[in-house]
């Protein structure tokens, strides 16, 4: 009789164990046991630009969904080529309750500035997805093709306005000039709506923005949009041609990505990993970023983030190289 009594325990006792570890297993986006408190996400631009735009979507949708039960603050630290706003997360080493929203400077910065740091210090997080660009002129520059616009250029200096030297957007700006053969000159901005209000105002000539960011100076009229660098056209902008179809090999798109400082506990960066593959498959995310924004949606994380990066930086890296702004 003891011995049946004992083997019926013991058979509870597997069960038990047997249903906690599928409990485990089958826990969702965000289950872990380590919790944030009130958490911030650094964007090292002026407010207005991509990437407060997204962090502040981000913010609103995580806390109001619950799926952070914590308050996330934006913080805007721009200035430096974004080496401000990477400083302020470098300072917050081991923090589980920092991250960054990272654009092109994340990684061209340390390789233009006195910074003690790259971007591998850094713990990766998520990337949301990607954006195309598309090159716009002034609706007064008397332009309205792409083809229009290379005999401009052949005939007179022109000005190229936009984000910071070394950034996605210079990089487009330098695809563009080596496509068609001739060079405009580059006016560096600290914000993309700094460049946009000197291209309206006639101080620059033409812009290449983040399609979801240039729409409504689109759709008011203010700007011609001539060429896309998406593989197909986009919906939004059925009649303005990709690079491809008019002959040239470029694409290109800017990564929206989020990373955490260094150190960041592992369990801190499973809880924001969850977090933000929720967040990817939110609807209201879809709805309300994503579609409106054109956000190419590919959520990539962890060790795959930081590969890919490693890629996207040796192509920055020799850009740079070649047209002389690193040794």
């Amino acid at each position: 009789m003891k011995n049946k009594v004992a083997i019926i325990l013991l058979l509870i006792m597997i069960a038990l164990t047997m249903a906690a570890c599928n409990d485990e297993s089958e826990a969702g986006a965000g289950d872990t046991n380590w919790e944030p408190g009130n958490a911030e996400i650094i964007v090292p631009t002026e407010p207005g630009g991509g990437s407060d735009t997204i962090s502040r979507m981000m913010a609103s949708i995580l806390t109001e969904e619950n799926i952070v039960e914590h308050e996330i603050n934006v913080d805007n630290r721009p200035g430096g080529n974004g080496g401000v706003g990477m400083s302020e997360l470098y300072s917050q080493d081991g923090s589980g309750e920092h991250l960054i929203a990272v654009n092109s400077s994340f990684i061209t910065a340390p390789l233009q500035g006195d910074l003690n740091f790259t971007y591998e210090d850094f713990t990766p997080i998520a990337n949301m997805g990607d954006q195309s660009y598309v090159l716009v002129v002034s609706k007064d520059s008397g332009i309205e093709t792409f083809e229009e616009y290379v005999q401009a250029v052949e005939e007179e200096d022109l000005t190229f306005g936009s984000y910071a030297i070394g950034s996605s957007d210079h990089m487009v700006s330098l695809l563009f000039d080596e496509a068609i053969g001739h060079t405009t000159q580059y006016v560096p901005f600290d914000g993309i709506s700094e460049a946009f209000t000197a291209l309206l105002g006639g101080h620059v000539d033409v812009t290449a923005q983040q399609i979801g960011s240039t729409l409504e100076y689109i759709e008011n009229g203010d700007v011609v949009p001539i060429a896309v660098t998406s593989p197909e056209r986009v919906d939004v902008l059925e009649d303005v041609p990709t690079m491809n179809e008019l002959g040239y090999d470029l694409e290109w798109s800017l990564y929206r990505a989020i990373y955490g400082p260094p150190n960041m506990p592992e369990e801190a960066q499973e809880y924001w990993i969850n977090a933000f593959e929720e967040l990817s498959e939110n609807p209201r995310w879809v709805e309300e970023y994503q579609e409106p924004q054109l956000l190419e949606p590919r959520f990539i994380s962890g060790q795959e983030l930081e590969d890919y990066f490693d890629e996207v930086s040796e192509i920055f890296e020799n850009n740079l190289r070649e047209q002389g702004i690193i040794e």
